[in-house]
């Protein structure tokens, strides 16, 4: 059963959020691993605090009512092929109950309007395997992301 609530909210992550953030990490991590997967979480929070202390890097969460129902985070790379600085999503997951909701649409939403801040040219995102993860691979491609081989893009410059 999904939840439909027109009034999510997407913010930045602070250093207050680590641990519902790694929480969530973990549960993406047991689903695409299939398998419960234990993360350090004291490793893991002092790992999200330093991505959440670096500028060039991001973390933002979704959140419906205080909850934290999702999560995206996303760091800055550089390279020659890209044509400079752009965005590498790392980790991406909303609960199961708020999928097609319009949360992780909410979540790229707000990194496009970071990549455009920070000038990157691209966002890219490694796909699942696609005879597991169809959905996931359809859903980047409704959002404009293009198969570069096994990773996707999403241009972004103007």
């Amino acid at each position: 059963m999904s939840i439909v609530n027109l009034n999510y909210k997407i913010k930045r992550a602070e250093l207050k959020d680590s641990y519902s953030i790694v929480i969530l990490v973990q549960s993406l991590l047991s689903e695409l691993h299939k398998k419960d997967v234990d993360l350090n979480l004291e490793c893991s929070v002092e790992v999200c605090s330093r991505i959440i202390e670096n500028d060039d890097n991001r973390i933002f969460i979704a959140l419906d009512k205080g909850k934290v129902i999702g999560v995206i985070t996303v760091v800055q790379s550089m390279a020659i092929y890209a044509g400079g600085r752009f965005g590498i999503i790392n980790e991406f997951y909303v609960l199961p109950e708020y999928r097609s909701c319009g949360v992780g649409n909410l979540l790229i939403e707000e990194t496009v309007k970071l990549g455009k801040s920070k000038e990157w040219h691209r966002i890219e995102v490694g796909a699942p395997n696609e005879n597991n993860w169809q959905r996931t691979i359809d859903f980047y491609i409704r959002e404009n992301f293009t198969p570069i081989g096994p990773r996707l893009k999403k241009d972004i410059s103007c």
